[in-house]
């Protein structure tokens, strides 16, 4: 954590876990598809953002919902011809993609 934080962004989700909030990708001014995972801490303002070796594939314009642990997020579309109608559930605690 420190000065960092995530790039400019539209289409992504977030949902709010504990006291943090958990952003997941998105896509940039340039409308380049994201796939990254922020998370910022509402105790001490700051963003920390984690690197996952299993990531999910990029994406925006997809749905979220927080349940129990997990992050669960639907579709997006990764291109402009590929529309996504897949299910990813992140686990919040392992930090990992199921």
């Amino acid at each position: 954590m420190g000065d960092t934080a995530p790039c400019t962004r539209a289409g992504h989700s977030a949902v709010v876990y504990g006291d943090s909030m958990i952003v997941f990708g998105g896509k940039n001014e340039y409308n380049t598809k994201l796939n990254d995972i922020w998370v910022f801490n509402f105790s001490n303002y700051l963003w920390e953002q984690i690197i996952i070796r299993n990531s999910a594939i990029s994406r925006s314009g997809h749905s979220a919902q927080l349940f129990k642990d997990y992050m669960v997020v639907f579709g997006g579309i990764h291109d402009v011809t590929q529309e996504l109608d897949d299910l990813m559930i992140l686990d919040l605690k392992q930090w990992n993609w199921i």
